[in-house]
């Protein structure tokens, strides 16, 4: 769940703040008032802040804030719908304020047409933490904690019907756990209390509390966002020295490259990949166990394992659960952007993983190869073009995977892998081509153009009989 802040204004504001008529060049010649639905120090009150010091340096008008709480917002929106529709007063609020308080509450003003929105200031994702001696350390452990003790726990929130009480009853409804709520007149003294241990939980803004997570001052838990501020929250869950000791000892190294090499023939890269951003949901797989006993039997020479959560539904639950039903090489797709990411996917049980060129240009790239070898893994470096190639090559990559995708259009290019291989060295390099291949007959294609193994994902989930098409496939590969 996320948040997305924006600015409006009473009726009329656009019309005469930024009129064209010559009447309007003195706007503004008086201070502009900001009106702020919650309590100070909250994350609508710190985007309101910085929002007013910037129109006060480019207006070179004075900028009021005025937090006026209460009624989850609702006190605040009627004071400015009453306000004059001259463009000197603003609210800001968010889908809390401007869409659950016209679904929920009998309102004395219209969310819908007493305002002029003005723009979109930010989007924000929501972090689920708790006091700092709450017995949980994970989401796990905090879901088992809360059905231990039911309607024992309470959860802080900026008000009846806000995004944190909303988010709240969301997760209750998911996990089966029962909590009391106790409102607050906006998320900033909430969260004073959370810290000082008046109660156990609060569904919060990332803004507002991820400092007081990596301080130690609260947990976190989970985060409803992209892999970069989930790995903070991570991070204060499970050190990378926790990581290390969950590696098994004395486990033989399945070798992905090695793997990737059939005598006289191509390599079948089978992998499990429930969505994507390109075809949507493909397959909720109930039957992981069946889809990788097929993908085995089929003759796969080694496996795929998405662990990205937004995109692809993916799960690094998904990886360890596999890593306990097959010997084939496994490699972990996900988006590698942290060295903390390379020690997790070999405590997880992979043997390779992915890295993507566009996101470790340069230096970055060779140091995540070297970080990957020293930790026992390979690495499949990812290329859509031809300056991911050079990058590819000059980070001294032996494992590259050609992309047909282009990441940007999501458009397929089957094409894509001959341009490049025919600019690629002959020896030394293990070539993967991804993406777009449909058919058993595309593969002595890709052999006869220099490719040694093929990753396939989207065809074989959506096969009645994964069994039959992974082998079809590899006999194809033989040719």
């Amino acid at each position: 769940m996320r948040r997305r802040d924006f600015i409006t204004a009473a009726i009329g504001m656009v019309a005469t703040a930024w009129p064209i008529s010559s009447h309007a060049e003195s706007f503004p010649s008086r201070p502009i008032t900001l009106i702020v639905p919650f309590a100070a120090g909250g994350p609508t009150d710190v985007l309101a802040r910085i929002l007013a010091d910037h129109m006060r340096r480019t207006l070179g008008q004075t900028m009021v804030i005025e937090n006026v709480t209460g009624a989850s917002g609702t006190v605040a929106g009627l004071r400015a719908a009453r306000a004059a529709p001259d463009g000197y007063t603003l609210l800001i609020g968010h889908w809390g304020t401007h869409v659950l308080n016209g679904a929920i509450y009998s309102l004395q003003y219209d969310v819908l047409n007493d305002f002029d929105p003005i723009g979109l200031i930010g989007n924000g994702p929501q972090l689920i933490i708790g006091r700092p001696t709450l017995p949980a350390r994970n989401l796990n452990e905090l879901t088992a904690w809360l059905k231990e003790n039911p309607s024992k726990a309470t959860a802080g929130t900026a008000g009846p019907g806000t995004g944190s009480h909303v988010a709240g009853v969301f997760f209750q409804n998911q996990t089966g756990t029962s909590f009391s709520f106790v409102p607050y007149r906006g998320a900033g003294p909430a969260l004073n209390d959370l810290m000082a241990g008046h109660i156990d939980l609060m569904f919060d803004q990332v803004s507002n509390s991820l400092s007081q997570v990596r301080g130690g001052n609260i947990k976190g838990f989970a985060v409803t966002a992209k892999t970069r501020q989930r790995l903070q929250v991570q991070k204060t869950q499970w050190s990378l020295e926790d990581l290390k000791k969950r590696i098994p000892k004395n486990v033989p190294k399945r070798s992905f490259e090695k793997a990737l090499h059939k005598p006289g023939g191509v390599a079948l890269i089978a992998e499990l990949k429930q969505a994507s951003p390109s075809a949507g949901m493909i397959k909720n797989e109930q039957d992981i166990a069946g889809r990788i006993k097929a993908y085995a039997k089929g003759g796969a020479a080694a496996l795929s394992i998405l662990t990205e959560e937004d995109y692809f539904h993916g799960s690094t639950n998904m990886l360890e659960a596999v890593r306990g039903l097959t010997n084939l090489p496994i490699l972990r797709k996900d988006f590698i952007i942290d060295p903390y990411q390379i020690v997790e996917s070999k405590a997880l049980g992979a043997d390779a993983i992915l890295l993507i060129t566009s996101l470790l240009e340069g230096s970055a790239l060779r140091e995540f190869i070297a970080a990957t070898t020293e930790n026992n893994l390979d690495a499949l470096v990812e290329v859509h073009d031809e300056h991911d190639l050079e990058q590819a090559l000059y980070a001294q990559a032996s494992i590259i995977g050609i992309n047909n995708r282009n990441l940007r259009t999501l458009r397929v290019d089957t094409s894509n892998a001959a341009r490049l291989l025919a600019r690629a060295p002959k020896e030394g390099i293990t070539f993967v081509v991804e993406s777009g291949i449909k058919s058993p007959a595309e593969l002595p294609a890709l052999k006869r153009i220099g490719a040694h193994a093929v990753l396939i994902g989207e065809s074989l989930m959506r096969a009645e009989d994964p069994e039959k098409l992974t082998k079809e496939f590899v006999q194809a590969c033989r040719k």
